[in-house]
């Protein structure tokens, strides 16, 4: 299996110098206000979406994302539904010190 990460690729766009970064899995997908707390609107129906991570290290983060930034994370997983992000594997970028969550890169597996 090769596992490739296109640095590139952080959402939002961002320099990833001198920041950390784990291996996580996404864990909620939903829709938000500003402070990310959750909203009981469908996610197309809202201008703000919280993707909600599980770091390997135990931590627990969430990064919110203006609906055309989440489309492009959905996009990046090739997936049509929220449902379908929860339990994919994810970069989640973080500043130091803090650690405070600035982005999401999305992981993809290749077979060979």
């Amino acid at each position: 299996m090769e596992l490739q990460i296109d640095k590139n690729a952080a959402i939002p766009e961002q320099n990833l110098e001198e920041k950390l970064a784990w291996i996580g899995k996404i864990t909620h997908v939903f829709s938000c206000d500003a402070q990310g707390r959750r909203i009981p609107l469908p996610i197309d129906r809202k201008d703000l979406v919280r993707i909600q991570v599980q770091n390997n290290g135990g931590g627990s983060s969430g990064q919110v994302y203006s609906l055309s930034q989440y489309e492009a994370f959905q996009k990046a997983y090739g997936v049509n539904k929220p449902e379908d992000l929860v339990g994919k594997p994810v970069v989640s970028v973080y500043k130091m010190p803090g650690p405070m969550l600035t982005g999401l890169i999305p992981l993809n597996f290749k077979f060979r």
